[in-house]
């Protein structure tokens, strides 16, 4: 059975990737003229998703093992956004329900002082 997830995971690795080069992209392969360039970005983008999805994962391990999942998992996030829009998009809505959820928790605790 664990073969099979290393399998998965392997294969998970590979195809973002070979997203983040930009082989499905036309552009990508079309000339030889922008490829310092290219070649550059996609080494970036492989590099922030490497270390961005290594600290993620890390974190959502944390949820299951000790440690502070509550700040690794942004951090990871944080990490891909800086080049991912999908990341970026997650992480203000994280943003957003902790803003929320610090609002509920000052509203009660304002409430309970009060009724004392």
């Amino acid at each position: 059975m664990t073969t099979w997830i290393w399998t998965a995971l392997l294969v998970f690795v590979v195809l973002m990737i070979a997203l983040a080069l930009g082989v499905f992209h036309r552009k990508a392969r079309k000339g030889l003229t922008g490829l310092a360039v290219l070649t550059y970005k996609n080494a970036r983008r492989v590099v922030i998703l490497l270390l961005g999805s290594s600290v993620l994962l890390v974190g959502v391990a944390m949820i299951i093992l000790p440690g502070p999942a509550i700040l690794v998992i942004p951090a990871g996030l944080a990490i891909l956004a800086t080049e991912f829009a999908w990341a970026r998009d997650l992480l203000h809505r994280i943003k957003d329900k902790a803003r929320d959820l610090s609002g509920a928790a000052n509203i009660l605790s304002k409430g309970s002082n009060g009724d004392h």
